[in-house]
């Protein structure tokens, strides 16, 4: 008898345990979701912002945000040359 329940308390011990991992699996998806969701709203925070303060109506003090806002003007300018230089491709091949 001990043998049969030391068996069934390995099975049940296996079973809690395959279930709290199922439960951690979904737990972290959820997190996963929900961090991907923070990151799109910070997104379009960024998006409705940076207009604003490329035309100098709303003012920024922080260093950072500075800093990102030149290097997003940087990358701007590169874009605009690369799509040019499609667009002069295009037309070459037509």
């Amino acid at each position: 008898m001990a043998l049969l329940d030391r068996l069934r308390s390995s099975a049940l011990s296996a079973s809690e345990l395959a279930r709290r991992q199922a439960s951690r699996v979904v737990l972290e998806l959820q997190a996963s979701r929900v961090e991907n969701d923070i990151r799109k709203q910070k997104t379009r925070i960024g998006e409705v912002l940076y207009p604003l303060i490329a035309k100098n109506e709303l003012e920024i003090t922080n260093s950072e945000a500075e800093r990102a806002v030149k290097r997003i003007d940087v990358l701007m300018k590169k874009l605009s040359l690369i799509e040019h230089d499609i667009e002069e491709l295009i037309e070459k091949r037509n």
